[in-house]
């Protein structure tokens, strides 16, 4: 199995199960291609959801992949304040994997 394809399905089969996700994505060293061994997964999840299912599903899906994930999750509204006014937002937006079908809705809110 390729494992990047893998992490990037298995995420997606994840963020299906978990009720009100607006748009996640993988930033950091995967988004950049620049995976090693020991990399983690960097994750950013919007929307108005239950982290403790979040996190439930995080547990299995590490296993799965056989690596960590990091995530941050954020409401819309609060992702969409911050990101007028963040540079660590912005900087991360730069290369990133979105996992949700819903590319033009999520270039919107980025402006």
């Amino acid at each position: 199995m390729n494992k990047t394809i893998g992490i990037e399905e298995e995420l997606k089969k994840m963020i299906e199960k978990i009720p009100n996700v607006k748009f996640a994505f993988i930033f950091g060293s995967y988004a950049k291609n620049r995976l090693s061994a020991d990399s983690d997964i960097d994750l950013f999840i919007i929307g108005k959801i239950d982290e403790d299912k979040l996190i439930e599903e995080i547990r299995k899906t590490e296993k799965a992949v056989s690596r960590e994930i990091n995530y941050h999750l954020w409401e819309e509204k609060e992702f969409k304040l911050k990101f007028e006014r963040n540079s660590f937002l912005k900087n991360i937006i730069k290369n990133y994997i979105l996992l949700t079908n819903n590319q033009n809705e999520f270039k919107k809110i980025l402006g």
